[in-house]
């Protein structure tokens, strides 16, 4: 395994470089192809994360982020199709790919790729299992703020009312992921191996760079999906509202996050 590790030690720097080329050419893509895109650049993401989890902190961890975050992700969303509880009354399109109990099974990707940067931010900030859940809980309700609107405006997902189905998002959505993920990441909290990062198992890397690839992502996710939003001429998507709620609502864990990175960054740097 750490053979298979020193090996992989630079892939999730790479796939990050995938998302990103993903990402920036998908809105100057149309019909088929930005379905194809955005698919992928799910796909990219998780393997990122996956591939990080593997090389920085060991098979063990990993495969148990995996089996608390895919399951309990697939079960909310099931749930959520079908009940209307916690998000609200929406249902899946058939566009991202195959579905099963009516939800796209791309889904718990895209559960998974986040939640695992997020939780790496969350454990670094404080040492306090409950806070750590709150501000990991928060980034990724806050990040469904981005989310939310451009995949309904793709018809990747629609909402209902009584009068039929809608662009607008009700509150219920934001409170349903902030409930859901303080949940999985409670789970995540009682059942993850107590490991941390060390030379041991990410060699060949300075110790301060060890969870860099994760936390570029999440600042790329923010600033990047503010660009995208605030932009009001084409190939941006002009959803002012939706940028300045996503910048604001991320930002009040990643500005003083970041700050803190940069500081210890430059005097690990000036050893």
């Amino acid at each position: 395994m750490n053979n298979l590790a020193r090996t992989l030690r630079d892939t999730p720097l790479a796939l990050l470089s995938i998302t990103i080329a993903l990402n920036i050419s998908w809105p100057i893509l149309q019909g088929d192809t930005r379905i194809v895109v955005t698919i992928l650049g799910v796909i990219s993401f998780f393997l990122e994360s996956m591939t990080h989890a593997f090389v920085t902190r060991g098979i063990r961890y990993l495969l148990t982020f995996m089996a608390v975050v895919l399951p309990l992700a697939f079960a909310a969303e099931v749930i959520g199709v079908h009940t209307g509880l916690p998000f609200g009354d929406y249902s899946y399109s058939h566009q991202l790919g195959w579905m099963l109990w009516d939800v796209p099974l791309l889904i718990p990707l895209a559960w998974f790729m986040m939640m695992y940067p997020c939780w790496l931010i969350a454990t670094a900030m404080h040492k306090k299992p409950i806070i750590q859940i709150g501000i990991a809980a928060w980034l990724m309700a806050t990040w469904d703020l981005f989310l939310d609107p451009q995949m309904v405006n793709e018809g990747f997902w629609l909402w209902h009312t009584d009068s039929g189905t809608t662009t607008q998002i009700p509150l219920s959505n934001f409170f349903g992921w902030l409930l859901t993920a303080a949940i999985v990441f409670g789970v995540l909290h009682l059942v993850q191996p107590k490991h941390t990062v060390t030379e041991n198992n990410y060699p060949l890397a300075k110790f301060w760079q060890a969870d860099s690839v994760p936390y570029l992502a999440v600042a790329w996710v923010w600033l990047g999906s503010f660009v995208a939003n605030i932009g009001w001429f084409s190939p941006f998507l002009n959803q002012p509202r939706t940028a300045i709620t996503g910048l604001i609502g991320m930002g009040v864990v990643l500005v003083p996050f970041y700050l803190e990175q940069i500081k210890l960054h430059r005097a690990k740097s000036a050893r």
